[in-house]
């Protein structure tokens, strides 16, 4: 039986675990122009070091899963999805940006960041189905 699905939306997340899975001089054939790649890079990587993924976040009624779109697959080694049971979650924060917000998944142990557009509104989503799962 499968789950139904509360939202789903596109987001970038900061998935601890990945490396870029190719160097920088081969992106760069792929793109064919330097800054517009180091512009790409820097923006993976984020201010902390730590790169953020493009993709998908879907919410259902036991899990919260961001999948990696095809793009972020290639450049990203390692992991590039995470699966989240909702009875695991501890508190979920936002803080508002210019144009998207960050909503932070507080877990024990890790925070899984999403960046969207309606962050607000899909952080009460999945604050009221955690607390559904408890």
């Amino acid at each position: 039986m499968s789950e139904q699905v509360i939202a789903s939306r596109t987001a970038t997340a900061r998935v601890v675990e990945a490396e870029l899975a190719m160097e920088p001089a081969a992106v760069m054939a792929l793109r064919g122009r330097e800054n517009t790649v180091d512009a790409v890079l820097e923006w993976f990587r984020g201010f902390s070091g730590v790169p953020w993924v493009g993709g998908r976040a879907t919410l259902t009624e036991r899990r919260l899963h961001f999948e990696a779109d095809s793009l972020n697959k290639m450049v990203h080694a390692g992991p590039t999805e995470v699966d989240v049971d909702l009875r695991h979650v501890v508190d979920v924060a936002v803080k508002q940006g210019l144009a998207a917000g960050t909503i932070d998944v507080l877990l024990p142990g890790a925070v899984l960041q999403l960046r969207c557009l309606g962050a607000q509104r899909f952080a009460g989503q999945v604050r009221r189905a955690a607390a559904e799962c408890r």
